[in-house]
């Protein structure tokens, strides 16, 4: 009896493990669209983002880009997506996001009229910055 509950624990392990792939390849595809891969670029750059600002970016296109890591909380704090391979696909972007100051002073602004915009944006980064960092070897 032990084995098969070995074995069904497995098996449900690698259920898990798929739809976890499953899921993030649906996001890596959200994030590789021209417009958030540009995106990305700039914020890495730190290039003004929005138009008002000289950047080449409306609000609307930060909007998609900040849902798409807002919906990403959802699901690693549902435990549905494995947190370490979440750590290792989306913790650079989603850090470097959360660092720019354009894009803090953005949600400051909007967060007047609805003070929980984006907040699983905030929650994810703050986990991604607390996350245990891998050890590095000499």
């Amino acid at each position: 009896m032990s084995q098969q509950l070995e074995i069904m624990k497995g098996q449900l392990d690698d259920a898990k493990l798929t739809r976890s792939a499953d899921l993030m390849l649906r996001f890596d595809a959200l994030l590789s669209s021209p417009t958030s891969t540009r995106l990305r670029l700039a914020i890495e750059s730190n290039k003004p983002i929005l138009q008002k600002h000289g950047g080449k970016f409306s609000t609307d296109d930060l909007d998609s880009y900040l849902s798409i890591f807002d919906a990403l909380n959802d699901l690693y704090q549902r435990g549905m997506i494995n947190k370490d391979i979440f750590y290792n696909d989306y913790s650079y972007d989603i850090e470097k996001a959360y660092g720019n100051a354009e894009i803090q002073s953005y949600l400051k602004d909007i967060r007047k009229d609805e003070s929980d915009f984006f907040s699983g944006f905030d929650n994810i980064a703050k986990e991604m910055k607390s996350y245990p960092k891998p050890a590095t070897t000499p």
